[in-house]
Formats: C-alpha cells, sequence, structure tokens
C-alpha cells in the first residue's frame, strides 16, 4: 500500500549505511511516496553509492538533493531542506544509523496519538555493537531502551508549519528545542508503536569524547536543560575545590564512581546485567562515565563562554 508520506533523511558521509537503510525503506508495509536524502556537505563517494543503490533496487520516489552550498549543512538545516522540498502531506524523519523496522510507517500512521495530533515521536532502541558502545550507551540512552525521538516522527505538513522549523545554526540538540516549540504550540507530543533501530554507536573513545563535548555545548547555547548543566557543573567544580584543598577528595570520588559508573547503567538499563556478555565493560564503565561527563561540563561551560561573548558583541 503507498501512502502520501515523504521520508526525509539528512546524510554526511554515510557511504557504507546506505544500503541498510534503502533495503529497510523498500521493505515498509507502508510505502512512502517520498524519500528524500539531503547530503548535509559528504566528502565521500555518498552521493555516488547513494545512486547506485537507488538505480539497483529501482527505488520509486526516490532522490538526493546534493549540496552545492560549499559549506556544511548542519542537522537542523538539513531536515529544513527535506521538508521544502517535498509535496507530500505528511513528513517522516529518519536518520542514517536508525533503521525502521519493517511497520515502522504503517505503525506510526495507524497509531491513535497521530490520529488525534496530527503528530507522532519515533520510538528507537539503542542497540551497542561493542565494549566501547556498550558502556557509552548504557551511561546515557540504557542498553535495549526505548526512547522517544525525532528519527521516526511522523508529522503532518500543517502541524510542522504551526510548529516551526527545525533551528538551522546548532550542531546539536536542535531536537530538542523543536519539540519544546511542540509542545508550546499544540500540546502533548508522545511517542507512537513506530520501531527504529540505532546501532551506530562508535566504538572510538575519543570520538565519543568529542561528541559529548560538542552536544553539551550546543545545549548550553541553545539555553536548554538549566538545571542538569547548574548540578553537573557545580558537582566537578566542587570535586575540583575537595581535591585542592584535601576535603574528602577520595570518598567524593568513589561515592560517584559507585552512582555514576555502578548503579546509574542499571538504573537507564534496567538491567543488573546490561554489559553481558562484556564483563569488562562493567569494571571499566566508572572511569569512562568520568571521561564522558568531563567532557560534558567543560561542553558545558564551553556553551555558556560563547553565549555570554555572542550577547556582548
Amino acid at each position: 500500500m503507498i501512502s502520501q508520506i515523504a521520508i526525509i533523511i539528512p546524510f554526511l558521509n554515510e557511504e557504507s549505511s546506505f544500503e541498510e537503510m534503502i533495503i529497510a525503506i523498500t521493505r515498509q508495509t507502508l510505502k512512502p511516496v517520498e524519500v528524500i536524502f539531503v547530503d548535509a556537505g559528504s566528502t565521500d563517494n555518498s552521493y555516488t553509492v547513494l545512486g547506485s543503490l537507488i538505480e539497483k533496487y529501482q527505488c520509486l520516489g526516490f532522490k538526493v538533493l546534493r549540496n552545492t552550498s560549499g559549506r556544511l549543512y548542519l542537522p537542523g538545516e538539513a531536515r529544513n531542506i527535506g521538508v521544502k522540498s517535498c509535496n507530500s502531506n505528511i513528513v517522516a524523519f529518519a536518520d542514517m544509523g536508525t533503521v525502521p523496522t519493517s511497520t515502522w510507517l504503517f505503525d506510526q500512521y495507524n497509531d491513535s496519538i497521530f490520529k488525534e495530533y496530527g503528530a507522532v515521536l519515533g520510538q528507537c532502541i539503542f542497540e551497542p555493537a561493542g565494549f566501547v558502545s556498550s558502556m557509552v550507551c548504557a551511561l546515557s540512552a540504557g542498553v535495549n531502551i526505548r526512547h522517544s525521538t525525532i528519527p521516526g516522527t511522523l508529522i503532518t505538513r500543517e502541524k510542522f508549519l504551526l510548529v516551526g522549523y527545525f533551528p538551522e545554526a546548532l550542531r546539536a540538540g536542535e531536537d530538542l528545542v523543536w519539540k519544546s516549540s511542540f509542545v508550546e504550540q499544540i500540546g502533548d507530543f508522545r511517542a507512537g508503536n513506530g520501531i527504529l533501530r540505532y546501532n551506530s554507536f562508535s566504538e572510538s573513545i575519543s570520538k565519543n569524547v568529542k561528541k559529548w563535548f560538542t552536544y553539551a555545548t550546543q545545549v548550553a547555547l541553545a539555553g536548554l536543560n538549566k538545571k542538569h548543566r547548574v548540578a553537573y557543573v557545580f558537582f566537578f567544580s566542587f570535586l575540583v575545590f575537595a581535591f585542592v584543598y584535601n576535603l574528602c577528595f577520595w570518598t567524593l570520588l568513589m561515592i560517584y564512581f559507585i552512582a555514576r559508573g555502578v548503579l546509574d547503567p542499571i538504573r537507564r538499563s534496567k538491567n543488573i546485567f546490561w554489559f553481558s556478555p562484556r564483563f569488562g565493560a562493567f569494571l571499566v564503565a566508572p572511569l569512562m562515565a568520568l571521561l564522558l561527563d568531563l567532557a560534558k561540563v567543560l561542553g558545558f561551560i564551553n556553551g555558556q563562554l560563547k553565549g555570554l561573548i555572542s550577547e556582548s558583541r
């Protein structure tokens, strides 16, 4: 069955991931009428590879918007370009790395939430594939846990225009800003039954640290999660103070390791054995938590300083 749905998929240097996504879309029980891939500024062979795969699988309604601007499209801008270029009355969002199940569109389109509000959030299950990614996942989303996300979201064009376009100046966090705008303009925004799976966590520690730093910087620039930011900066500032003045530093650090590195992954994953079968991940998780949280705190501070400098000009 063919719908009046357009799927918008931004991409950046994803030549090795296209085939999995295309297969997943062609297997949808409710077919989209348009699938728009938006190039954010790839420097690999993404454009050529994607074109070949579209021809290989004889994908009707698929098109690729190539970035010829000479600059990088940030996530919000790429999604906006896709929305503006489609002709459909209903828009669905997907990201490379989030692979939809075969009934994703069908489940979202027929969900009672979509029927009532004209919009329904996606549901993504986070599935790590390796040692490092299992720790990162457990310390953030939780292993094999569902979360409401912009990828997977289905919304009518009318409601999208009412909410407004995604902010285009943020490298991360644009989804939080947009969801906040939706709640303000329309009301409740809940997840439907359509499922996507995310298994694209990096196994590189440095890439994960950089990602957390960047995300925290953008969250601070957007003025989001103020209480969360204050709590993190206060705790780590106090930890530094305790180290300098020898005030129960090791006790505080041990409490942090137990709470954040041992108990929190269990809470987030809702599973004592979230690390199985990688027992080493359980042992190293406290150190990984410290590394990622330090990156987050520095990102918060960096974003706050950038915001203050920008306001003073």
